[in-house]
């Protein structure tokens, strides 16, 4: 979709619409949301809307007579943080991810570098919580845990009956647990 700006629209699995410049194809925008965006369309007014998995509509402004009240949008930034993303959806994920190596939520004093940029880092309880950079808000966003691991140990590519798989889930079949 392409915005009257000249910007256009993408949307993906990993739960975002990206803005992108119509000159430079930079992102310029990542708006994150609590599902898979599943289609994106530019309104004539320049408002943008999302599809999602979860099966609602998000109206997007950038008008502020049209936004969302601060209740409205505090209460969409926890339900984005609430849910949580597996390691594989995660931009840049290669191989596994040490979660003792990571840094703590004090390496998000660091700005990043551009809009959309990823970091993980391990909260107070040690858990692996995905930030996102926002350069309209200069600040890092919370995306949500990122999961992967039962043992907590590594994320990324798990191993079972000699073979890789992006994820093996344990499901319960009359009593019997078996992997998928």
């Amino acid at each position: 979709a392409v915005l009257p700006s000249g910007e256009w629209l993408t949307c993906s699995e990993d739960r975002t619409i990206r803005v992108w410049s119509g000159l430079k194809d930079e992102c310029v925008q990542s708006i994150a949301h609590p599902a898979t965006v599943w289609a994106c369309a530019a309104m004539p007014n320049g408002d943008v809307i999302a599809g999602c998995a979860d099966g609602k509509a998000y109206v997007w402004t950038r008008v502020p007579s049209r936004c969302a009240g601060l209740e409205l949008q505090a209460a969409f930034k926890e339900e984005v943080a609430a849910v949580a993303m597996p390691a594989q959806q995660v931009e840049g994920m290669v191989g596994d991810l040490e979660v003792a190596k990571l840094a703590t939520e004090d390496a998000l004093a660091e700005p990043g570098n551009r809009e959309g940029q990823h970091k993980i880092v391990k909260d107070k309880n040690g858990t692996p919580m995905l930030y996102q950079w926002s350069m309209a808000a200069a600040s890092w966003e919370k995306i949500g845990e990122v999961t992967g691991s039962s043992d907590g140990g590594t994320l990324g590519k798990r191993s079972y009956g000699g073979k890789e798989y992006d994820y093996l889930f344990d499901i319960d079949i009359n009593g019997t647990m078996l992997k998928l």
